[in-house]
C-alpha cells in the first residue's frame, strides 16, 4: 500500500486524501436548477420520504404513523380485496412482464383493454401507452410536426415536457394564461403555417376545474387546430350526464370530454389510470379521420400497419415505428 516517491522517499497511499473539486459545467447546471428542492428537503421532513410500511389509509415514515392525504389512489382501488385477489390468476398466464416492444406484438390483454377504454369513452380508437409521460413526449411532437404548440400556462408540466421535445423538432412553443381564450385567439391568428395544437389540462390536476372546453374547441375548429387534452386527474371520477344525474361528477367516469357533452371533433384526449384506478397504464383517444398520420416522422406513426378484425378498427398509435434498437 505504499510506493517510493521520485526523492526515494516512502508514501503512504492510504493517507493520501483526494481533492474535492467543485462542480463544474452540467453537474453545476444541474445542482443550481434543483437548489429550491434541495432546501426543501432539508427543511421538510415530509418531502421525497420514505413510506416503510401500509396499514389501510395510515401509512409509517420512521417512527411515525401518519394518516395518507397524499395518496393519488382517488377510488381506493389499490387497496380492494378483490382486484388483489384477482391478480395472481394474471401473473400465472402472461408472467410479470410482457417484454415485447408492441412494435411486434401486443398481449391480447391490450387488446381488450383499448377496447374496452373505446367504448367506455364513446371514442373512434384508443391506443394504451405505460403512462401519460410517454404519451406527451410522442404525440404532441407528432401532432404540432414543425407548427404551432399553444400551451395553456396551467397545463401539467409532463404536458409542457412534451411541447418542448417537439420544439427541439422545429414546432414553435408559445404560451397562453391560464383559460384566457381571448389572448389564445389572438395567438392563433398569428400563428406561422403548419399545424396547430392547443394544450391544456381536462380536470386541473391543482384547482379540480374543468376548462370551458365548448370555448376551446370552438377556437380550434376555427382555425384548424387539434386540441391536446390531459385529463390525469379527471378519468374515472367525472364522466358523462344525463338529465336526472344528480351526482356533479356525472357518472361512468369517462372523462371531462363526455362529462361536459363534447364530442371528440378536434380532441386528442390523453389519460391515465393511475389516479382512479391504481394502476399504471394510460391511453390516448384519437378523433375521428385521425388514423393516419402520413407526415408523421418515421418513429412516430399513426398507424399500426397489421390485419386486425372487421370489429377491431385501426388505432391512432404514437409508437409503432421505432429508431433501430429501440424497445
Amino acid at each position: 500500500m505504499s510506493q517510493r516517491s521520485e526523492s526515494g522517499r516512502r508514501l503512504d497511499r492510504r493517507a493520501v486524501t483526494p481533492v474535492r473539486q467543485e462542480p463544474r459545467g452540467w453537474q453545476a447546471r444541474w445542482l443550481d436548477a434543483n437548489a429550491e428542492l434541495v432546501r426543501l428537503q432539508a427543511s421538510h421532513p415530509l418531502v421525497d420520504a420514505v413510506v416503510e410500511e401500509v396499514d389501510g389509509r395510515r401509512i409509517r415514515i420512521g417512527d411515525h404513523w401518519l394518516d395518507d392525504f397524499a395518496s393519488c389512489n382517488y377510488l381506493g382501488f389499490d387497496l380492494d380485496p378483490e382486484i388483489i385477489e384477482g391478480i395472481p390468476a394474471y401473473l400465472r398466464r402472461w408472467g410479470t412482464h410482457p417484454s415485447w416492444s408492441r412494435m411486434l406484438a401486443s398481449p391480447s390483454l391490450y387488446e381488450r383493454i383499448e377496447a374496452e377504454l373505446r367504448d367506455l369513452l364513446g371514442a373512434e380508437d384508443v391506443l394504451a401507452m405505460p403512462t401519460l409521460t410517454l404519451i406527451s413526449g410522442s404525440v404532441i411532437p407528432v401532432l404540432a410536426a414543425g407548427g404551432t404548440i399553444l400551451i395553456d400556462s396551467r397545463a401539467h408540466k409532463t404536458v409542457y415536457d412534451g411541447a418542448v421535445v417537439a420544439r427541439g423538432q422545429g414546432a414553435t412553443l408559445t404560451r397562453f394564461p391560464h383559460g384566457d381564450a381571448d389572448e389564445l385567439e389572438r395567438q392563433l391568428r398569428v400563428a406561422g403555417p403548419g399545424p396547430r395544437v392547443i394544450c391544456m389540462d381536462g380536470i386541473n390536476s391543482m384547482t379540480g376545474n374543468p376548462p370551458d372546453l365548448a370555448t376551446f374547441l370552438r377556437l380550434a375548429r376555427e382555425h384548424g387546430a387539434v386540441l391536446y387534452v390531459d385529463d390525469a386527474h379527471g378519468f374515472g371520477v367525472v364522466g358523462e350526464r344525463t338529465a336526472g344525474e344528480l351526482s356533479p361528477y356525472g357518472s361512468r367516469g369517462n372523462g371531462v370530454v363526455r362529462h361536459l357533452g363534447e364530442s371528440y371533433d378536434s380532441i386528442v384526449l390523453a389519460a391515465g389510470l393511475s389516479k382512479a384506478y391504481s394502476a399504471l397504464l394510460a391511453f390516448v383517444a384519437c378523433p375521428p379521420g385521425s388514423r393516419r398520420c402520413s407526415r408523421s416522422p418515421p418513429r412516430l406513426t399513426c398507424t399500426r400497419g397489421r390485419r386486425r378484425s372487421p370489429r377491431s378498427p385501426r388505432c391512432c398509435s404514437a409508437s409503432r415505428r421505432t429508431p433501430a434498437g429501440a424497445t
